[in-house]
């Protein structure tokens, strides 16, 4: 997908590598796993881009919550005929899995029981790849030197994407609710309280990490949180990690002299989902 992708944009010259690129894969890529690639990829892209805007309304607001359900109920009932030839007929894709697995023979989970699962992986496994890979780029591009090593070494690229996860979180917080009443720092929080896990910050923490400001792919200071710990750690992690690891390695192989085009800055945008809002590059 990514080398068809490269060739459709090479004799250019110029791209938004976010909407060209890195994002068009990453959905197409999540759509193959769960087995929705038959459907267009700009309604995927529709969903993924007004879910996400549900998903960050922290103030409630009535139009942006609009928004999102509209495209809840659209992707409900696009994927309904889809879920129901899964639950009929097991295939290999993520969908099916989520339908059987752990169930008996002919006992499949509800239409209505796997649909919310799918719109949530959809919000991370669809858009955050593709926002992972562009952050990576354009912190290179910030950083020559360390741009100039993963060029001559791809092995580097799993520490460059993983630095940036901690560098520039694109996930801004996660949300837990406390068991029993318990004191950190000082601060007395009661049972049953909602908690919003401060994840951009936790990275930056410098008891963990010596310069957390800086870019640095050879940290080896800590683990960071971009997933989360424990049982509630993210589990599309490695699919994460591991697409944006194959974009970039395509991209910067097929356009070594790639360069940030300097008449269009790189924006960053966003709180709860993080990342450039854009991402011109120009190449000869």
């Amino acid at each position: 997908m990514a080398l068809q992708r490269v060739e459709e944009i090479r004799n250019q010259g110029h791209a938004d590598l976010l909407a060209d690129y890195f994002e068009p894969i990453s959905i197409l890529a999540q759509a193959v796993v769960l087995g929705i690639d038959r459907e267009d990829i700009s309604s995927l892209r529709n969903w993924v881009r007004d879910l996400a805007i549900g998903a960050s309304n922290f103030d409630k607001d009535p139009i942006m919550q609009g928004t999102a359900d509209a495209a809840s109920s659209e992707m409900s009932r696009v994927l309904q005929p889809l879920i129901e030839q899964e639950s009929a007929q097991p295939s290999t894709s993520l969908i099916s899995d989520l339908l059987h697995r752990g169930r008996e023979e002919g006992c499949p989970r509800r239409p209505d029981e796997v649909l919310p699962t799918l719109k949530v992986l959809m919000i991370g496994g669809a858009q955050e790849p593709g926002h992972a890979s562009a952050s990576t780029l354009y912190a290179l591009f910030c950083h020559p030197d360390q741009l100039r090593d993963v060029q001559e070494d791809s092995s580097l690229l799993g520490s460059a994407v993983n630095e940036t996860l901690r560098w520039m979180s694109p996930i801004g917080t996660q949300t837990r609710q406390t068991t029993q009443s318990v004191t950190i720092a000082g601060s007395r929080i009661p049972q049953g309280e909602r908690v919003a896990a401060l994840i951009s910050s936790a990275n930056r923490d410098n008891a963990i990490f010596q310069e957390p400001d800086r870019f640095n792919i050879y940290r080896r200071d800590g683990r960071n949180a971009a997933f989360g710990f424990g049982p509630h750690a993210c589990v599309g992690s490695l699919f994460t990690r591991k697409s944006s690891q194959v974009m970039l390695e395509v991209i910067l192989h097929a356009l070594p002299n790639m360069r940030p085009d300097g008449s269009k800055p790189t924006l960053l945008r966003g709180w709860e989902f993080r990342g450039p809002r854009a991402l011109y590059v120009v190449w000869d």
